[in-house]
């Protein structure tokens, strides 16, 4: 907002709404890990109206999705450029932010990388990616989300603490970037570990 003052930040009501609610915690805890690194003048976004954005006369669909990282979500479709913004909904051989879920909607989560498929993007951009990762591979951006998740599952559900699941991830996934995630996850889903 300071280099673009005219600037008006939106986003779908329920988004806006999410964020309301949960603003000053979210602030909370994020300083908690990164102390003044932090920006306290969060800036709520206006509800949008609609969900069709005309940029240059090219149309971006906002469609929400039931989960991502966080709930509620939304990913942009770009029709005329079979594209789809994936936001936090798909990754790209990253560790993924399980830490602010939980089973069930991890299972909600794999539906809502299920929707973007459905959309028959050839070319989808992860919120979250390797700087070399292609935008065009759709195997390892959709399939390679859903699985993370999966494993990611089955690993808590096979172990007795956060190291274990730590362990097996960086195993089944030795490629992926940010490790700082999986660990902020892992400890998540054993929070007395």
């Amino acid at each position: 907002m300071k280099r673009f003052p005219g600037a008006r930040p939106v986003a779908t009501a329920a988004v806006v709404a999410d964020i309301t609610s949960s603003v000053a915690d979210q602030e909370k805890q994020w300083q908690r890990r990164f102390r003044d690194d932090v920006d306290s003048t969060a800036v709520i976004p206006e509800p949008r109206q609609g969900d069709v954005i005309d940029l240059d006369g090219q149309e971006l669909r906002v469609i929400e999705v039931p989960q991502g990282d966080i709930s509620p979500s939304t990913v942009i479709h770009i029709p005329s450029i079979d594209t789809v913004i994936g936001g936090d909904v798909v990754y790209n051989r990253i560790h993924m932010m399980l830490a602010l879920t939980g089973p069930a909607e991890w299972q909600t989560w794999i539906e809502s990388i299920d929707l973007v498929e459905s959309l028959g993007a050839e070319t989808i951009i992860a919120g979250h990616k390797q700087p070399d990762a292609s935008d065009q591979d759709l195997e390892t951006i959709l399939n390679g989300s859903r699985q993370y998740i999966r494993d990611f599952r089955d690993a808590v559900a096979a172990s007795s603490s956060a190291a274990v699941v730590i362990d097996t991830m960086k195993a089944k996934h030795p490629d992926y970037g940010n490790l700082t995630t999986l660990e902020f996850s892992a400890a998540a889903a054993f929070p007395t570990t």
